[in-house]
């Protein structure tokens, strides 16, 4: 994973309950995994994080990029 933001929240679904898990049959816990891109946590409140304004007319861009790749078993991935 590549990105041109500063910082990278990983989510598990190991929250997910067991009662929900059961009732819906859809979320089990460890079922999930999120990668999100973004700014540091209360970066607005530290004058040394990288700045979130965002300012009227001027766009917005960052990007996110996954690379995958398939290996034989027993085989090294590049």
């Amino acid at each position: 994973m590549w990105t041109t933001q500063p910082g990278m929240q990983v989510y598990s679904a190991n929250g997910v309950r067991p009662q929900v898990a059961l009732k819906t049959k859809h979320y089990v816990p460890h079922g999930a995994m999120s990668f999100q891109t973004q700014h540091y946590p209360d970066s607005p409140n530290h004058p040394n994080f990288p700045s979130t304004e965002l300012r009227p007319g001027k766009p917005f861009h960052q990007i996110t990029e996954f690379r995958f790749s398939i290996a034989k078993a027993g085989h090294a991935v590049p």
